[in-house]
């Protein structure tokens, strides 16, 4: 498959990486572990001097292994505190927005008492004058 640059994520068997384009993909395919194996003989060889000799050990290759087993731990950890902001974040904008419904429909009663009692006033008003000319008749 090929995609936009990996921004997020390790190219490892078995990790969720993201894509500068933001879309996730799942990777699983036993080729991985040996490119990785095979990039990190490279590595070693890029960084040697020149007639040294290069030993991959067993302890070093566990050595990295338990360091990716970190790594995706730690994304692990750090994608549930992102899932749970996001989750206490629409909590807190459903509860903003029931607040704000709420103010609305009392805004609204207020309104409607208020004009209940200017109709009020104003049929007292106009029995008062309806009373004031019947008694002038």
């Amino acid at each position: 498959v090929e995609t936009s640059p990996i921004a997020n994520g390790e190219f490892m068997n078995g990790v969720v990486v993201t894509t500068s384009s933001g879309s996730r993909y799942f990777l699983s395919n036993d080729n991985s572990l040996k490119q990785q194996n095979r990039k990190a003989a490279m590595r070693d060889m890029s960084t040697a001097k020149p007639g040294a000799t290069i030993t991959l050990t067993r302890a070093a290759v566990e050595q990295r292994s338990k360091e990716a087993a970190e790594r995706r731990a730690a994304q692990q950890a750090v994608a549930e505190e992102r899932r749970a902001a996001q989750q206490a974040a629409a909590e807190e904008k459903r509860t903003l927005a029931e607040e704000r419904k709420a103010a609305q429909k009392a805004a609204a009663e207020e309104k409607r008492e208020l004009a209940a009692q200017r109709k009020d006033l104003q049929r007292a008003s106009l029995d008062a004058r309806r009373q004031e000319q019947e008694s002038e008749n």
